[in-house]
């Protein structure tokens, strides 16, 4: 079998030897090659989960045995929007500062309170970051509750009985790709940290 080839360099060999810097452009082009294929699995996954997120809200509707457990069943649909929306809205798309914003936050108020009246367009969007985050870890605490109220309600589960999880599926599906896509985003975010400490003399 012939010998696998090595993709790393021999430490004793190049010990002497200078790094390879990169210029501006191939720094560039290196960030821009990762953000897009981030990009690129992030559409992927995206489509594939809210797909299947999407496919099964008519099962809530259509079901008689839904029916019957009308409140199980719309607390169901509640959280499979939410698992919908966190994945169309949030994942991929970074919020970003714009100079409107400031313009629209800007209030005629005291001195002593524009602190408080006036929010910076910072602040307010650590805030939407925040309700970010949140939103998917409530709407795993509300698919909980549905497993939880499904099998005190129809303990022990048989047949339909187990569509009740379908909603925790999809939260924790939703709420990993979006851990995904910000661990993702994080690492890039460091790279672009490091362009002007690798740039070449």
């Amino acid at each position: 079998m012939p010998r696998r080839r090595k993709v790393y360099y021999n430490n004793k060999d190049d010990s002497d030897a200078d790094p390879e810097y990169l210029d501006d452009q191939q720094q560039d082009e290196l960030i821009e090659q990762l953000l897009l294929e981030k990009r690129e699995s992030e559409d992927l996954f995206k489509a594939a989960f809210l797909g299947l997120t999407l496919f099964q809200t008519p099962l809530f509707v259509v079901l008689p045995y839904c029916r019957h457990n009308s409140l199980l069943a719309l607390l169901s649909l509640i959280s499979l929007l939410v698992s919908a929306y966190t994945l169309h809205f949030t994942v991929g798309k970074p919020i970003t500062t714009r100079t409107p914003l400031k313009k629209r936050l800007s209030f005629s108020s005291p001195s002593t309170f524009s602190s408080w009246l006036s929010p910076s367009p910072s602040a307010v969007i650590a805030n939407v970051k925040s309700a970010q985050r949140l939103i998917p870890a409530g709407n795993i605490i509300l698919t909980l509750m549905i497993v939880a109220w499904g099998l005190f309600k129809h303990h022990p589960w048989y047949g339909f009985d187990y569509i009740w999880c379908l909603p925790l599926i999809s939260g924790a599906s939703t709420l990993w790709l979006v851990r995904w896509s910000r661990q993702v985003q994080a690492g890039i975010d460091s790279v672009v940290k490091l362009k002007y400490k690798l740039a070449g003399a």
